[in-house]
Formats: C-alpha cells, sequence, structure tokens
C-alpha cells in the first residue's frame, strides 16, 4: 500500500548523489521538475494527465507540502514526489547529468530591483545547471505576469547557450492555476517561454557521489565547556566559501554531551546565491575522547560548510 508519507523524498537522508530516480519511481519514465510548486495544482494536474511521466516538485513552504501530499494520497496520485529544500540547490545537486527532461518555473518572485537581481532563478548559474541536469534537446518552461522578468530570462538562456522561443502573450496552456486565471480576470498578460538545450555544461556540484556523514574527535582532557563561549562568532574558511556560526549550546545535566545549534551557508558568489543549513552538533563523551558529529535528527545535507562546521569546532575545543 503507497503511504501518505511516501510522497515526500528527504535528500538529506542519503548518502550517494545524484539520487537514484529510476529506484525512487521504480521505473524509469521521464522526468518532469517544477521548481516552487506551491499549492501542487500544476504538478498533480499534469501527473494524472501523463501517467507514464515521473514528476519531482520542489518547494519551501511546509504549508504547500502537506497540503499537496494529502490531495496525493487522496487521489492516489503515484508518479509524483515532493522534496522540501531550495529547487536551485536541489536541481543541481540531486540530479546527474542529463536525467531531467523538462523543468518547470510558474510565477516566480520577480524581484524587480536590481540590487535583488542575483535572488532570482532565473541568473546564469541556474542556466548552467539545466545545462548539465537537462537531457539533450530538454527545456526549460517560464510563466510569469511580470514581462521584463521574461525578457531577461530569455536574454540570459541565449547567452548561456540555449535556442528559445519568442515570449507569447496569454497563450494556451496545458494547466491554468487559480493564480493564473485570477491575473486573466483582471486582465493582466501572463508571459511564457521555452528555452531548449544544444549542449550538455559540467558544473561543481556541492554534494560529492559519496558523502559520508562528517565526524571530528578531540582531545579527552580538552576544555569543551569552552563551547559556550564559542556562541554567535562567525568563522569562516579561508577562500570564504564556507561559513558558520554556533547559535546556541545545551549540556545535559552530567555534562557528558553538548548539543550546539549551528547554521553553515555554502556562498557561491558566481551563482549569486548561498545555500544556509540549520542544524545541531553533538559533542559526546566516550571516556578516551569526545566525539564531534551531526546531530542525527536535524542530519543536514552534507555540505563543504556543513564538514567544515564540525571540524572547525572540533579545531576551537582541541586549543589549550
Amino acid at each position: 500500500m503507497f503511504e501518505e508519507y511516501q510522497y515526500v523524498v528527504r535528500g538529506e537522508d542519503y548518502n550517494r548523489y545524484p539520487l537514484e530516480w529510476k529506484a525512487i519511481f521504480g521505473n524509469a519514465n521521464p522526468i518532469t521538475v517544477e521548481i516552487g510548486f506551491g499549492n501542487g495544482e500544476y504538478t498533480l494536474e499534469m501527473a494524472k494527465k501523463y501517467p507514464d511521466r515521473n514528476f519531482i516538485g520542489f518547494e519551501m513552504s511546509i504549508n504547500s507540502v502537506q497540503k499537496t501530499q494529502r490531495r496525493l494520497y487522496r487521489e492516489d496520485i503515484r508518479n509524483v514526489r515532493i522534496i522540501m529544500t531550495d529547487g536551485r540547490f536541489g536541481l543541481r545537486n540531486l540530479f546527474g547529468e542529463e536525467q531531467v527532461e523538462c523543468v518547470i518555473v510558474n510565477f516566480p518572485c520577480p524581484w524587480s530591483k536590481e540590487k535583488h537581481f542575483k535572488r532570482r532563478i532565473t541568473v546564469p548559474e541556474f542556466f548552467r545547471t539545466l545545462g548539465s541536469v537537462l537531457e539533450k534537446g530538454g527545456r526549460f518552461e517560464l510563466a510569469t505576469d511580470v514581462l521584463h522578468y521574461a525578457v531577461d530570462s530569455k536574454r540570459i538562456a541565449q547567452q548561456q547557450g540555449f535556442d528559445t522561443t519568442e515570449i507569447h502573450i496569454n497563450d494556451d496552456r496545458e494547466i491554468m492555476t487559480r493564480f493564473e486565471a485570477k491575473w486573466r480576470k483582471y486582465e493582466r498578460n501572463i508571459h511564457t517561454l521555452k528555452a531548449y538545450k544544444n549542449q550538455t555544461i559540467h558544473v561543481e556540484r556541492l554534494l560529492k557521489e559519496d558523502e559520508p556523514m562528517p565526524h571530528a574527535t578531540v582531545n579527552k582532557n580538552a576544555p569543551v565547556e569552552k563551547v559556550f563561549e564559542l556562541i554567535n562568532r562567525q568563522y569562516k574558511s579561508n577562500d570564504e566559501s564556507r561559513i558558520c556560526v554556533y547559535k546556541g549550546t545545551f549540556r545535559d545535566r552530567d555534562a557528558n554531551r553538548f548539543l550546539v545549534k549551528t547554521i553553515a551557508v555554502d556562498t557561491s558568489p558566481k551563482e549569486g546565491n548561498n545555500f544556509e543549513q540549520h542544524f545541531f552538533i553533538d559533542v559526546i563523551n566516550r571516556k578516551k575522547d569526545w566525539i564531534i558529529k551531526l546531530d542525527s535528527v536535524s542530519n543536514p545535507y552534507r555540505t563543504p560548510a556543513v564538514k567544515f562546521a564540525v571540524q572547525n569546532l572540533a579545531r576551537e575545543l582541541n586549543q589549550q
């Protein structure tokens, strides 16, 4: 029996990347990805219309994920999976080269101010990701109610070697979401664009093929209570591509275990965005030494910044 929880894929629970989507779906059907699926309306209707395709939705809102999950279960839709993480990170790191047939973005935040441009989805590095994960001839589809967003996206796509269609206004689409219907009712134009991959681009990924759980050790005589002195200090790697901050510490009654609330950020100057994660690090007395490792409950993606946070904490505590 297909259970409700089976719709959600927790990418951070895996040790090998990219994910084995054939195993997850139980078939080798073509994959369509929607980034920021909101209430899931578009992806679910597409999944019902095309049962011989697999659909993956990225979303950050837990309410949206829960609502979509319940509807998937209620309507017994089997060819959809949900991932609750930043779609830009997930698309690049959870898929290998040429694994995706189509990527869809419906009505993204336009970030119209110039100083906010890097927050957009359709920046140059996003199209480089598409150039890696899309099949040859695979496509990117954009729908937006902001004309300049479509124009900028088309220009950047062409600069990155994609073939593009013209920007269509109020074109007939297979699925019209309630959001789109609302804008059309108020006579607001909807601009759609398609971009097709014609060459494969190789990109760097934060997650490698096999990602072991990071851990470190501290001398048994080290003053581990020093951890309280590290709170709210910012630590950076030499190249500043990894940043961490220890935000709080909890200690058990016997002082044999400390739980350190941590923020780690992988910076991506070329991409114009950073990937931030919140998690806990365990500091546990093993009598012969102290082990520093990720707490299994919070379990973040094991990116370079997460590994840096663990190793840096051990380094600081080992200093007498």
